[in-house]
């Protein structure tokens, strides 16, 4: 069992950060530590992104799979998103590729990789997926995902699409 770091915890590492860097902490710089945290905890790990995502966050995941739609706040992400995720998904990893910044808004280019329990590879060819964050008072507010929904139904929940036979 890991550890995990308490919310004030996580504030305290803000604070910390903040004082390093001159007095604030920057948007980009939130969601940057936020994938960084991701990566780690699905790697077992004790990092806690949730510390950098405010109570009443909003995840929405774009597309039309079994996770999409929108997750309106940290308990619902945790217990339906993370948790419904997690019973499918034995190793994941999350990078991001590129970042940029302007305001409170954030947009993400992510590598995210991994492997079910029965051995189904996702995003094989580490094709990018996208994120976009809005940051205010140093804690995630909003995120959207850019998934790839065909990888998300066939390897995460195992559906199988069939091409249309040519009718004459």
């Amino acid at each position: 069992m890991t550890a995990r770091v308490s919310r004030f915890a996580g504030r305290r590492l803000r604070q910390q950060l903040a004082s390093e860097s001159g007095g604030s902490v920057t948007p980009k710089e939130v969601v940057q530590d936020f994938i960084t945290r991701c990566d780690d905890a699905l790697c077992g790990g004790s990092s806690d992104p949730y510390a950098l995502m405010a109570d009443d966050v909003n995840v929405r995941v774009q597309g039309r799979t079994f996770i999409a739609g929108d997750h309106p706040n940290l308990t619902i992400v945790k217990k339906v998103l993370v948790d419904v995720v997690a019973e499918r998904v034995r190793e994941a990893r999350v990078e991001v590729v590129s970042i940029i910044a302007q305001g409170h808004r954030v947009a993400t280019k992510l590598k995210i990789t991994g492997e079910t329990y029965d051995g189904k590879v996702f995003n094989p060819k580490g094709e990018p997926y996208g994120g976009l964050f809005t940051v205010e008072d140093g804690v995630i507010k909003e995120a959207m995902l850019f998934l790839d929904n065909v990888m998300v139904e066939t390897v995460l929940i195992g559906r199988v699409f069939v091409e249309e036979e040519a009718q004459s």
